[in-house]
């Protein structure tokens, strides 16, 4: 039972016996009966303590005067990517009182059907499932049944949500015919997974990787850190765009006059020298092809916004 609730699967579970000496297990039937009889418990379970949470989110919200719930979405797999079964949770990216942790407030499951062979070749049903379509579609299918539970509560209490998603699920056209949703966030750590393996290919630059990240990831952190602080102003998705490209082009070519104070040290210490790889001999065609790489690499096509605080690692966290 506590391999179960625990999400051990069958496999595993059997191989944990085997090791302590216990070689007279229960069948494949009574491993799945008894599934079923504790997930049926503990979903509804976590559906009511998902409810509690975002009612206290949305209180909490509405008593600092804001009506924006910023949240994130991920999905986690059973045991094995695109699996037979698997779940999503939404996740407030506040700090609630009484919870010492970012609290789920909507999940929802998917699972296929189960269906096996008697010997006479007869094929019977063993657990009928949610979802028909295929494993890559199941992601998609569980944000959806999310969605779904929260839009009424959310237009209720005249409240807006900000989401943030990771770079494997184009969700961005449905999320945006979503009248209750303010923005869609592209999170960092899956676009900048791309970003390398775009790098990474080319013969001519791949060298310049880990350069070419550090400045990235540190513009994208400093325009969020820029829009929480009220006493700067705010940057735009074009204006970061700008920095990471033509600030990085001019950076590597020792000219900080484009760098943010936050990213670069050398424009208040002219006197740090300038790490290679870096274009400082390079020619001014040289420079361009450089730049015109960087533009395609940067390319997010959902366009959705990195400015943000919202992250899915807590959703990782939690899976």
């Amino acid at each position: 039972g506590a391999g179960l609730v625990g999400g051990v699967n069958r496999q595993q579970l059997q191989t944990i016996f085997s090791i302590i000496g216990i070689t007279a297990q229960s069948s494949k039937g009574h491993y799945h009966s008894k599934q079923n009889e504790y997930l049926e418990k503990i979903n509804k379970e976590a559906e009511i303590s998902a409810q509690i949470a975002l009612s206290k989110a949305i209180a909490h919200i509405k008593a600092k005067g804001e009506r924006v719930l910023p949240t994130s979405f991920d999905c986690s797999w059973s045991h094995c990517q695109n699996a037979n079964q698997a779940s999503g949770e939404l996740i407030f990216q506040g700090n609630l009182d009484g919870y010492n942790h970012k609290p789920v407030i909507a999940f929802a499951t998917s699972e296929k059907p189960r269906k096996l062979k008697k010997k006479n070749g007869e094929e019977y049903e063993v657990f009928h499932g949610n979802h028909e379509k295929t494993s890559r579609q199941m992601e998609h299918a569980i944000l959806l049944q999310i969605i779904e539970k929260i839009v009424p509560i959310l237009e209720a209490a005249d409240v807006l949500l900000d989401i943030g998603v990771d770079g494997d699920l184009n969700s961005n056209k449905t999320l945006n015919n979503i009248s209750c949703v303010s923005k869609v966030y592209a999170d960092l750590k899956h676009v900048g997974k791309n970003i390398r393996a775009k790098i990474a290919k080319s013969s001519m630059w791949k060298d310049y990787e880990n350069t070419i990240m550090t400045y990235y990831n540190s513009c994208v952190y400093a325009a969020s850190g820029r829009k929480l602080d009220e006493n700067k102003i705010t940057v735009s998705d074009a204006e970061l765009e700008k920095v990471q490209i033509d600030g990085l082009v001019a950076h590597l070519s020792d000219d900080h006059s484009l760098c943010w104070d936050e990213v670069c040290w050398r424009k208040d210490n002219p006197d740090i020298q300038l790490k290679a790889p870096h274009l400082k001999e390079y020619t001014p065609n040289q420079r361009e092809k450089f730049r015109q790489f960087l533009k395609e690499c940067f390319y997010i096509s959902t366009k959705q916004s990195l400015i943000t605080h919202i992250r899915t690692f807590y959703n990782e966290a939690f899976n």
